[in-house]
């Protein structure tokens, strides 16, 4: 069968979707290293900071069906790089409209929570599950292990980047930005839908997942 071939496209497509998911890490870690910057420039209390946060963390996980839906109208392909465009424009707005309470809900809380929610997990575990058949878990560790990659850097990575920037909160928010779009960008260019997309089956079409 094509799916046992040498060079089996679902290996590669692990790497494109490694990435996506370190986008997600560094999105997820990184809000909480420029709160501290945020909260002694605008003077807003932890509570009011951590509320974008929650507000952002609920709408990632109640958009779950609309998430699915999008994945079975559009693709994950599309929904991924559609999602990640989102999110980066949530963020790049967090970084000019932050410092105002109600924008700073509204981009990071509700707009980057929606995209990241079509951006990251379910739709890029949903192409796992159709390119895999054998070595299923696997391939989903592989790719989950990228949340713990983005989470690794983004402190050290965005603490420079504001440090070299004389303490700009802002910079931050756009580097995180700038990450979902190369996200983004990597899963329009390299991420298939099914294995059907390339005249592949899935690896292992015949055995019981694993």
């Amino acid at each position: 069968m094509a799916a046992k071939q040498t060079g089996f496209y679902g290996w590669r497509l692990l790497f494109f979707l490694g990435i996506v998911m370190l986008a997600a890490g560094y999105n997820f870690y990184g809000p909480p290293v420029l709160f501290p910057m945020m909260i002694q420039d605008t003077g807003w209390s932890r509570g009011e900071v951590s509320l974008g946060l929650m507000v952002n963390l609920l709408l990632t996980g109640f958009a779950a069906p609309g998430v699915a839906w999008s994945i079975n109208r559009f693709g994950a392909r599309l929904t991924l790089f559609v999602g990640g465009f989102v999110a980066a424009g949530g963020t790049f707005l967090t970084a000019l409209l932050g410092d105002v309470y109600p924008f700073y809900l509204l981009c990071y809380g509700l707009v980057t929570g929606l995209g990241l929610a079509l951006a990251t997990a379910l739709p890029a575990q949903t192409v796992v599950m159709f390119w895999f058949n054998r070595y299923r878990a696997l391939a989903l560790s592989l790719i989950m292990a990228g949340v713990a990659t983005g989470g690794f850097v983004a402190s050290p990575v965005i603490t420079a980047v504001v440090s070299r920037a004389g303490g700009n909160w802002r910079l931050g928010w756009l580097s995180m930005g700038l990450v979902l779009i190369l996200a983004a960008l990597v899963a329009l260019g390299f991420v298939r839908n099914r294995p059907a997309d390339m005249g592949l089956e899935p690896l292992g079409a015949d055995a019981e997942p694993t």
